[in-house]
């Protein structure tokens, strides 16, 4: 009896073909009664419109019999790249799930390229070979050899390797391409400013660092080369016709009146041009902006680059990869309007999940549309380090009794400004609103009038991990000497820098304490919204009486002689901390975290 474990989520031949299970009806044992799956296309049903948006194949009864379920046979392969040398291997692997398309494409893509990839790079990129060995690994080779085929059949391609393959020295070798070889500049949208640098250090890589880029944003935009010198800047642009490429994030072209003039401004200059969308999930979406980037590259570009390692992160991201790739012809929807089209096939993405993701992304891959690469890290020896008696054998000392300590003093002053929250600024709230819900006020309706207050518990998470990865600095930089002693190379990676603290006005006693983050967390309790007062609605700080006033200021005092001068030391900044820590013992420090604020 076939079993829901068996074939739940799971590719199985049946009466030929092959399925993906999306869903199963079982009995109270889960034994199946029913699979309802969807067939994986064969290559000439790719590009048959509505394939993938046709009903789900029903099987069920003596039928159930004759599916042979195909197991995975491991959850990654090999990537061999058909570049060959002298261009340098990453040793990657990419999905077993993708493993066999890809391998299919890329031979396909040699072929159809002249047999020699690299030959035909340096043809594109009009450089010499020499150039490209320095220039690409023989991954990136292929994937930009890849992105060239499908561009310059009008089409699109996405670019979804993990972090540490290089999709921004593939960027930035799309862009060489589109100077070299078209009349256009391409245009690079990404979600941050701060990333033009990027780019430009890969353009730099490549041999372009004479390209003059337009920088569409005006505030933080500057462009800096590694030593943090300016290169470029949005007041420094050149004038119409003098630059080689384009610059926006996603924020310049959102919806509102002030942003109208850089669409008409980006419509104008995308048409015949190559759009490369960086962080690509990020422009695509439940959002007016996807409905202009959707328009922009189906009615205007002439090729598009997406890259974004989770480019399928929710269902509604995929609409905007129908513009330029075979999903306009696996989900046609026969509807022209953007709204439509984006219900019906986030739809499908919502109710198909991962498998129809999976089939969905090998199909991609199948068609030379898509590739998806990351480091391999097999044989690689991980080491959990519990920072208590047991650091010993990694040469740290036992720091459980101390963070304890430092632990306990900050959750016991979170619970005071909890507690204050919900004695004082409650009560001027409940007062407020007794007194503000009758008469004439509040016309659009009771329930949305008054004042409302963002409880501290909503914060808690976000304290609590800053919380920890102030403890860990500490045992951090020890290790880190300590290695570097032993003649090791250290590479410290973090989850977050904590630079949205340094952004927050700070008192000169908190500008470098964990004091700071209690003292915001304090101030926090006292920002009110109201909607529909006497006033009007908007936010507003709160003028606290005599009691709340001296309570509040009871509550900072302690906050800050808790951490000035006394044992409780908590670095608001872990990273400068350790930093500095290095720096003090002779060791030469690089970051890469792109922050532009430090303590």
């Amino acid at each position: 009896m076939l079993k829901q474990n068996d074939i739940l989520f799971q590719r199985f031949r049946f009466r030929g073909r092959h399925y993906v299970c999306l869903r199963v009806d079982t009995d109270y044992a889960l034994n199946v009664q029913t699979v309802h799956a969807t067939p994986i296309p064969t290559e000439s049903e790719r590009l048959r419109d509505g394939f993938l948006a046709r009903p789900l194949k029903r099987i069920s009864g003596a039928e159930l019999t004759e599916i042979q379920p195909l197991r995975a046979r491991q959850l990654s392969g090999t990537y061999y790249p058909v570049t060959a040398s002298p261009c340098q291997s990453l040793d990657l692997i990419t999905p077993d799930s993708m493993d066999y398309e890809t391998e299919q494409a890329i031979l396909a893509m040699k072929q159809d390229v002249g047999g020699d990839t690299a030959k035909y790079a340096c043809g594109r990129l009009r450089c010499t070979l020499d150039e490209l060995q320095q220039f690409l690994s023989a991954e990136q080779v292929d994937a930009t050899c890849m992105a060239i085929r499908a561009i310059e059949k009008g089409g699109g391609f996405i670019l979804g390797d993990q972090t540490g393959v290089g999709k921004g020295r593939v960027a930035a070798a799309i862009i060489r391409y589109a100077v070299a070889n078209t009349k256009r500049p391409p245009l690079f949208f990404t979600i941050k400013p701060n990333l033009f640098s990027d780019l430009y250090r890969d353009l730099c890589a490549l041999g372009c660092a004479h390209y003059r880029p337009y920088i569409v944003n005006a505030t933080d935009s500057n462009i800096l080369d590694g030593d943090g010198n300016l290169v470029y800047s949005h007041a420094g642009n050149p004038r119409e016709g003098e630059y080689d490429y384009i610059l926006c994030t996603y924020s310049q072209i959102n919806s509102d009146k002030i942003s109208a003039k850089r669409r008409e401004f980006i419509s104008a200059r995308a048409a015949g041009a190559i759009c490369i969308l960086d962080e690509s999930h990020s422009a695509s979406g439940a959002s007016s902006t996807t409905n202009y980037m959707y328009e922009l590259l189906a009615t205007r570009a002439s090729g598009a680059l997406f890259m974004s390692a989770t480019f399928a992160k929710r269902p509604d991201n995929m609409l905007l990869y129908c513009s330029k790739t075979l999903l306009r012809n696996m989900f046609e929807t026969g509807s022209t309007d953007i709204d439509t089209q984006r219900e019906q096939i986030t739809g499908a993405f919502a109710n198909g999940g991962v498998p129809l993701q999976e089939v969905v992304a090998s199909q991609l891959v199948a068609a030379g549309q898509m590739l998806r690469r990351e480091r391999n890290f097999s044989g690689v020896e991980v080491n959990y380090v519990t920072l208590d008696g047991s650091a010993k054998q990694f040469g740290l000392r036992d720091y459980s009794v101390e963070h304890a300590k430092r632990s306990d003093t900050v959750t016991a002053l979170i619970r005071r400004i909890i507690d204050f929250q919900r004695t004082y600024i409650q009560d001027i709230i409940d007062s407020y609103n007794s007194q503000n819900r009758t008469g004439s006020i509040g016309q659009g309706g009771r329930e949305k009038l008054g004042m409302k207050n963002t409880s501290l518990f909503s914060r808690l998470f976000h304290i609590v991990d800053t919380l920890l990865f102030s403890l860990k600095a500490e045992a951090t930089a020890d290790l880190t000497i300590a290695r570097v002693r032993r003649g090791e190379k250290v590479i410290i990676a973090f989850s977050k820098t904590n630079e949205v603290l340094l952004d927050t006005p700070a008192t000169e006693q908190d500008a470098d304490s964990f004091s700071k983050v209690l003292t915001n967390a304090l101030r926090s309790t006292r920002f009110v919204t109201i909607t529909n007062g006497p006033q009007g609605s908007g936010a507003y700080e709160l003028t606290l009486p005599p009691a709340a006033a001296k309570e509040y200021s009871r509550i900072e005092g302690e906050i800050l002689k808790t951490f000035q001068g006394g044992d409780i030391q908590l670095p608001v900044s872990p990273i400068d901390y350790i930093v500095e820590r290095l720096e003090r013992e002779g060791i030469a420090v690089a970051e890469l975290t792109g922050r532009r604020r430090r303590v």
